[in-house]
């Protein structure tokens, strides 16, 4: 049988909302700092929008899709600004914490139902939800009511650009995931 891999399409965080998301960060985990059951922050080079998670994918699904983020990577950089904190699925049960993105010029969700249409092309299931545009900044293990961390004030960013795409490999560990850049490309389109 042919190993499968666990996969997903992603933005990752340019520079300056990473140190914005590093600062939203801190302030929940203070905020959350006695609680029985506190938040576990993403690592800074793991904060990313996630484009279309795959799933487990064969090798001959994973060079489509190498190709498809070639090809995508023709369209232009994509602004964007951080608006807000949240939790999944709400902030009263929250299982992961968020910063919520501006897409009003709608350029990450077009970016989104590209990749999603050639994810669907090669057998990946098409995603049932809407394309809700966030990097995840924190998860817990167990749903918790998060409202009173996610009260922290949402940190100043000034407009930046996402101008990278990869395609990555995510390997389940017990400290959690790690991830391996199996194709990456600037977003190069005017």
């Amino acid at each position: 049988m042919t190993e499968r891999i666990r996969a997903f399409v992603a933005l990752p965080a340019p520079e300056a909302l990473r140190r914005a998301l590093g600062t939203a960060q801190a302030s929940l985990l203070e905020r959350a700092a006695g609680a029985r059951q506190r938040p576990r922050a993403t690592p800074p080079d793991h904060l990313h929008l996630t484009l279309k998670f795959l799933g487990d994918v064969a090798p001959g699904q994973v060079a489509y899709l190498e190709s498809a983020v070639a090809k995508a990577a023709s369209r232009a950089a994509v602004d964007v600004r951080l608006t807000g904190l949240t939790g999944f699925p709400a902030p009263h049960r929250a299982r992961v914490l968020v910063a919520e993105l501006d897409d009003s010029g709608g350029g990450l969700t077009a970016l989104a139902a590209e990749v999603e249409r050639a994810a669907v092309s090669v057998g990946v299931p098409a995603e049932t939800r809407a394309f809700r545009p966030h990097i995840t900044i924190a998860r817990l293990r167990q749903p918790a009511n998060a409202s009173y961390w996610l009260e922290a004030p949402v940190p100043e960013c000034a407009p930046c650009q996402f101008d990278r795409i990869v395609l990555c490999r995510s390997i389940l560990k017990p400290n959690g995931p790690e991830y391996v850049v199996l194709t990456e490309a600037e977003l190069t389109g005017a």
